[in-house]
């Protein structure tokens, strides 16, 4: 209950103070990071300080015996107070550039790249819905790809020439007790694949 309380006060006082959490947290992280246009946040900074302190004057009725002076010092902390209010978005919306748009480039290359990779995956391991369905029946399908021209088996015991040849594909194989590597032909391996499927689902 006490700790509920504590991380409740905290949170509290830091929506309290935003106008000087925000700009300070900003300042620091443009700081470590070494980003530009540190001025924005340390001046909403300076002017969260000063409308904190002059806030409940500028609000107030009371002016003073220099009224007219009283009222322009009310205007100009008013404006200011104004800018520690703006600041805060503005802070927040460059910790965005900062740590976001300045890096969309690499972002979107990391993308791509990651996309790649999952396609080289996928390529590489071929149609994923066989090879599940190959993997519940693994007797089988090995007997069928040894009665199929589009499959080359390497079982180590002779060279494989790989050209023209996707994979490898690996499959535990129960009756023989290991696991056995598969190359298919590309241009004959996806219809042989779709015909053994066939046979799986009957």
């Amino acid at each position: 209950m006490k700790f509920n309380t504590l991380v409740k006060n905290i949170f509290f006082s830091f929506l309290y103070f935003s106008e000087i959490t925000i700009p300070a947290i900003t300042l620091l992280l443009g700081f470590f990071f070494k980003q530009l246009f540190l001025w924005i946040p340390l001046s909403v900074l300076i002017a969260g300080f000063i409308d904190l302190f002059t806030r409940q004057w500028v609000m107030s009725d009371r002016v003073g015996e220099m009224q007219r002076f009283s009222m322009t010092l009310k205007s100009a902390f008013a404006l200011i107070g104004f800018y520690a209010m703006i600041g805060q978005v503005i802070c927040v919306g460059l910790i965005i550039w900062w740590f976001i748009f300045q890096h969309i480039t690499t972002i979107i290359v990391t993308i791509i790249i990651l996309g790649v990779l999952c396609y080289v995956v996928i390529s590489r391991n071929g149609n994923l819905s066989f090879w599940k369905k190959a993997a519940k029946n693994p007797d089988f399908v090995y007997e069928q790809f040894s009665q199929d021209d589009a499959w080359v088996i390497d079982d180590r015991t002779n060279h494989v020439d790989k050209t023209g040849f996707a994979g490898p594909f690996l499959l535990y194989v129960p009756s023989i007790g290991k696991t056995i590597k598969f190359y298919g032909k590309i241009d004959k391996y996806e219809e042989s694949q779709n015909r053994i499927e066939k046979e799986l689902l009957k």
